[in-house]
This record gives structure tokens, sequence and C-alpha cells, in this order.
């Protein structure tokens, strides 16, 4: 698994990243296995190698108005997620802690 950001961009509008992982295939080929309600077929990754996990709030989505209504927009959308999404952060340590599949035996 790689984590990073799958980069979504509407012109003229926004640009947001948005915390994803992708799967690392036996070629070495990075694939979406997703489903994106939108239709994409692709997307634009980003990889981030100081990303520990993608569960993280909506707001720290990094994100970028390309117009004055559309930051006011961004911005009370952000407000929304705040009071909507529980706290968590990339301090979650349970996959550290966890077994792992191959400790693991069914008895």
């Amino acid at each position: 698994m790689v984590l990073g950001y799958k980069i979504w961009y509407i012109k003229s509008l926004y640009i947001e990243a948005e915390r994803h992982s992708v799967w690392k295939n036996l070629e070495n080929k990075l694939v979406d296995i997703t489903f994106n309600k939108s239709g994409e077929e692709r997307i634009l990754f980003l990889p981030n190698p100081n990303l520990k996990t993608v569960v993280a709030e909506g707001f720290t989505k990094p994100r970028m108005a390309f117009t004055s209504r559309v930051e006011k927009a961004i911005r009370t959308q952000i407000e929304m997620e705040k009071m909507m999404i529980g706290i968590t952060d990339d301090t979650w340590t349970g996959w550290d802690n966890a077994i792992s599949f191959e400790k693991w035996k069914i008895k």
C-alpha cells in the first residue's frame, strides 16, 4: 500500500488533495482499487512517504480556490466538516499494535 493524495481539480474553481492510498502490484505499478462514485477510471495520485495513515479529518485536506466565491464556499465546507467528523489524526498506532495476519491463527 502506498499512502498519499488523490488530486481533485475543477478548472477555474478549485484544486484539492484528498488523503488516499493505492496498491503497488508486483510490477511496481500503482493501482487504485477503490470505486470512484463520479465514474473516474484514472486518478492523479501524489505519493507522500511522510503519511502514516489515510485516516484524517476532512478539514486537513489541502484546498485552494481560484475565486473568492469558491473560497467562501470552501471555508463553509471546512467548518461543516469540523462539526461532523470525529477526531482522528496521524498519531493513531493501531496498525503498529495489531497482530499481523501471519501471526493470527484460526483455532
